[in-house]
């Protein structure tokens, strides 16, 4: 039996544009494929310094800043307003909503409180909002608490207005159980900052300033009280595992004989989770790969009506190895989970329904997916993991098929259109890679498009992703860099001979993307370098250098041209050049005590 399920709006029969279309996607750039790569180390390109590390002392805890009442069904309309959204299967499927703080509260240090505050030993001073702890080197961590009765998990919005350089950040909920530390690199460019969630109806935050910091300036603004989600999208209270639909397939009950490149895609899907507006919601991404052999970026890709806001992607929070431990096993505790948080918005478009972002970091032992933006045949096996309802890590596999009917919007030129045959999706499973069996992404999940697309397990609707070919152009700048400005000296390439107080031309050529409209041009000896011979020249491909008399003559020099822009991108002589001595002038000849021409 074949199953599917709508993971971004529903369409009706009525929409359904019936006429088949038998081309290949096409493709607006050359085609080309890239195969995936491990990352066995933790990759952190933004965030805290490894050296700074949270204080180990007991920093006590405070009385909450707030506490919020339980949201009921009945006294709640955000929570009804949950239900009713996820009821309807629109997407992306939302998971909680943000809950006000009075005021918003302010915390504020300035240079006088802080001498104040300054102690010996480990000393508790209760703030307006919060305590402040001081230690004995001088540090300083401040501590606050926010509570919400019954609740699964919170997050807490903060404003940065003023925080030290070096200050650190992090959160814990009741236990004790916290975060890595964070800091402004997860704010968005307004100062609004989302920070990790944490279990449990308390999360309490803690601010560590260094010692001599004298100003700090934060508010506090709103909790987002998340929920657990049933088969149905549902919230419910206790903090068990979601049940399974009838037609999704726990993603450990198959091996590569089914799927070559299952081990390796299970690194590399995220069950992400982000704030659009008052709401958050919760989708699916992957990790993918470029062609630079040269760096490793984590750059991660989901749908456009999953976010498209650098607000929301600085907001995102990706959980790791949701998956269970055996064969229709128990869901793992997501406090168990590896997680990433922030990350920066690179590209995004309903058309092809694509968003690109580059994550703040990622742990070890992550797989860089592979991709390709080739035609697909008639009749390819597609496979997919994905976190329906977001849940753990679910298996579903569809035949490409240019003979499936197309939905109204949906071009073909820009959308692929698959017959499921194998799991399902569900709201959650939104922006889950779609994969050869290779494990290369060929694009990213839409939903769904059929006769009955709100029934998660109708075998006559359609799987509907966006095709990574009709956007591939868009994104090419980052997965497919290519190699940056190439600089090649044509002269002097090595064995000439010029002289001291000579002009001599040089030039070389400037190949590739993002050379800069000037260059620096360097004299190097030996591979030291002996002058800079110009700061800064038009980057046209030549320069008259007036060698300068008193230049000390040698037999290995090289002339380097370097970007101004990106001082990667340089060249130079490919082999040493030789300056030498200046002849003497001619010996002048005086007749009758004058000067004869």
């Amino acid at each position: 039996m074949r199953f599917a399920q709508l993971s971004r709006r529903v369409l009706s029969s009525a929409k359904l544009a019936c006429t088949l279309m038998l081309a290949m996607v096409s493709i607006p750039v050359m085609a080309q494929t890239v195969v995936g790569e491990m990352l066995a180390e933790r990759l952190q390109s933004r965030g805290p310094a490894a050296d700074l590390q949270p204080a180990r002392a007991h920093l006590g805890a405070s009385a909450p800043m707030h506490q919020f009442r339980a949201s009921q069904p009945e006294s709640s309309a955000a929570l009804r307003a949950l239900a009713a959204h996820n009821r309807a299967r629109v997407s992306p499927l939302q998971n909680g909503f943000k809950r006000a703080l009075p005021g918003p509260l302010r915390l504020r240090l300035s240079a006088q409180k802080a001498r104040d505050s300054a102690n010996d030993g480990t000393s508790l001073s209760q703030e307006q909002i919060g305590m402040m702890a001081t230690l004995a080197d001088g540090t300083r961590v401040w501590t606050g608490t926010v509570a919400v009765e019954r609740a699964w998990r919170l997050r807490m919005l903060m404003g940065i207005l003023n925080l030290p350089a070096e200050a650190l950040m992090w959160v814990e909920d009741a236990s004790g159980n916290r975060s890595r530390p964070f800091g402004t690199e997860l704010a968005d460019s307004n100062g609004q900052l989302w920070t990790p969630s944490v279990a449990g109806p308390t999360i309490r935050i803690r601010i560590q300033l260094p010692a001599g910091s004298d100003s700090l300036d934060i508010t506090f603004q709103a909790v987002s009280e998340l929920f657990q989600l049933d088969a149905a999208g549902q919230p419910v209270t206790a903090a068990s595992a979601t049940p399974a639909d009838g037609c999704i397939e726990d993603a450990q009950c198959f091996s590569s004989t089914t799927f070559s490149a299952i081990d390796e895609v299970r690194k590399a899907i995220a069950r992400i989770m982000f704030q659009v507006g008052n709401s958050s919601y919760l989708c699916t991404a992957g990790l993918l790969n470029d062609t630079d052999t040269s760096t490793a970026i984590p750059y991660l890709l989901t749908a456009n009506h999953c976010f498209e806001s650098e607000q929301s992607a600085a907001s995102l929070e990706a959980w790791w190895d949701y998956t269970s431990a055996i064969c229709n096993g128990a869901s793992p505790s997501l406090a168990s989970l590896p997680r990433s948080n922030g990350a920066t918005l690179l590209a995004s478009d309903p058309v092809g329904d694509y968003t690109l972002v580059q994550l703040n970091g990622i742990p070890s032992g992550r797989w860089l997916l592979g991709w390709s933006n080739e035609p697909i045949a008639d009749g390819t096996v597609l496979n997919r993991i994905s976190h329906p309802q977001g849940g753990k890590q679910s298996f579903s596999q569809s035949t490409f098929s240019n003979a499936l009917p197309s939905c109204e919007g949906l071009s073909r030129a820009d959308f692929l259109y698959s017959a499921p045959t194998l799991g399902g999706t569900l709201g959650g499973s939104s922006g889950s890679p779609i994969m050869l069996d290779s494990g290369q992404v060929v694009g990213q999940l839409y939903g769904a498009c059929g006769p009955n697309p709100s029934d998660a397990c109708d075998p006559e609707n359609a799987d509907v992703d966006g095709a990574m070919a009709s956007f591939f152009s868009a994104v090419s700048q980052w997965l497919d860099p290519g190699p940056g400005c190439v600089y090649e000296l044509t002269q002097p390439d090595g064995g000439e001979s010029w002289e001291q107080a000579s002009s001599e031309l040089i030039t070389w050529t400037a190949t590739g993307t993002g050379c800069a409209d000037t260059v620096r041009i360097h004299l190097y000896r030996a591979d030291n370098q002996e002058l800079v011979i110009r700061g800064a020249t038009a980057n046209d491909g030549k320069y008259r250098w007036n060698i300068p008399a008193d230049l000390a003559a040698g037999s290995n020099f090289r002339v380097r041209v370097i970007d101004t822009d990106n001082p990667e991108f340089w060249g130079q002589s490919t082999s040493d050049f030789t300056i030498t001595a200046a002849p003497p002038p001619d010996p002048t000849v005086f007749k009758n005590g004058f000067e004869q021409n």
